[in-house]
């Protein structure tokens, strides 16, 4: 697990059901699955303690508490019927968790939730590791920019510090201008580079996963990043599933870095449609970013116990890195070229794009010669 495994398959050959019966075998001891479809909350129905960290939006806060208790148990009941109950804990203003109780006709389940939202307080020193839109020019300058900024306008919001870098101002001539334009001419940037710089901050307000505060009808609440010693203390679902690409993108690198800092051995990382958080990229300040963070997470990582599974089903996508470090390769059924690409034989490449559901080739450094494995559904798992 250790020297990280890749799991390859065409829609419909097993590929989930084998990363989830994966995560049940790891599921009585510290594993993360990032849970973009809400596939993985079901282990709970065989016994498995879940926590799930639930990102909440501004626009789900508004709507109130029983908006997202309402959110995690229909993941948890998938799309049968059934009841639940929640209860809401705070510390303060802050929501903490929410117990969840299941009863379905799988089964019953419990759940503890934690809600994840950034603070711009948290954030807004990270955005360069958080988000791959500064360029190599803008990263180096953006902390400057972003004290320029701070102390100017007195803001400390990220919706603040954006309206007000492009907000009316006057450049040095008394010509009308914007005012990153300004700063930027002040600290002597190119505008191109202000210009990333706000871009980036707009697209940290459009996650509305910033400064999340609820208020009005129900009881005032504030959404803070969880305590991650607790959160990722044993199975944890990160549930992105109702989250957009651009979204789910900032959570997922964000857990990542609270993985890799709160780590004990052994800790398992579980990466389904692994292409959507590690795609291969023609932009090489975006490159850079995946690799940076790929290789904290395997290279830097294996040494404190991490081991991650990254699955696919479309590996022409996925950072060629991450073919490169998994050493252990577990291909279902899958085309000629992809095939062909992850180095399988002819002959075996033959049968492979023919073969049964959960029929997997395996090829790794333990065994002398590839193998061949079934894959059966030993637990109840949905979707």
């Amino acid at each position: 697990m250790r020297h990280h495994v890749l799991i390859v398959g065409t829609t419909g050959s097993g590929k989930t059901v084998l990363v989830k019966e994966i995560a049940y075998q790891l599921s009585g001891g510290r594993a993360v699955a990032l849970d973009a479809v809400g596939h993985f909350y079901h282990l709970a129905y065989n016994g498995a303690e879940v926590r799930v960290i639930l990102p909440v939006t501004r626009r789900l806060a508004r709507r109130g508490l029983r908006a997202i208790a309402k959110r995690a148990a229909s993941r948890a009941i998938w799309k049968g019927r059934g009841r639940y109950r929640a209860r809401a804990y705070g510390r303060g203003e802050v929501l903490t968790r929410i117990e969840l109780e299941v009863e379905a006709q799988h089964g019953r389940g419990r759940f503890q939730i934690y809600p994840w939202a950034l603070e711009s307080k948290d954030i807004l020193y990270d955005l360069p590791r958080a988000i791959p839109i500064l360029s190599q020019q803008a990263r180096i300058f953006y902390k400057r920019v972003l004290e320029e900024a701070k102390r100017i306008s007195g803001a400390s919001g990220v919706d603040d510090l954006f309206k007000f870098l492009t907000s009316p101002a006057e450049d040095q001539r008394g010509r009308p201008a914007v005012m990153y334009e300004k700063i930027g001419s002040s600290l002597g940037l190119h505008s191109s580079t202000m210009e990333n710089i706000v871009r980036a901050l707009l697209a940290l307000v459009e996650t509305g996963l910033v400064d999340v505060a609820a208020a009005g009808k129900g009881r005032p609440f504030r959404v803070r990043e969880p305590p991650y010693r607790k959160a990722l203390g044993g199975y944890a679902v990160v549930d992105i599933s109702s989250l957009n690409t651009h979204q789910q993108r900032l959570v997922v690198y964000r857990v990542l870095d609270a993985v890799f800092k709160t780590a004990r051995p052994i800790t398992a990382v579980l990466i389904d449609e692994a292409h959507l958080f590690f795609p291969q990229t023609r932009n090489e300040d975006e490159q850079a970013f995946i690799e940076a963070h790929l290789t904290r997470l395997t290279r830097l990582g294996r040494a404190k116990g991490i081991a991650v599974v990254f699955a696919t089903h479309m590996p022409d996508d996925l950072n060629d890195v991450v073919i490169q470090l998994a050493n252990t390769k577990i291909v279902l059924r899958s085309d000629q070229k992809v095939l062909e690409k992850l180095g399988v034989p002819a002959a075996e490449r033959r049968f492979l794009t023919k073969a049964d559901r959960g029929l997997a080739y395996v090829q790794s450094y333990t065994y002398r010669h590839p193998v061949y494995v079934k894959v059966s559904k030993n637990a109840v798992h949905l979707g």
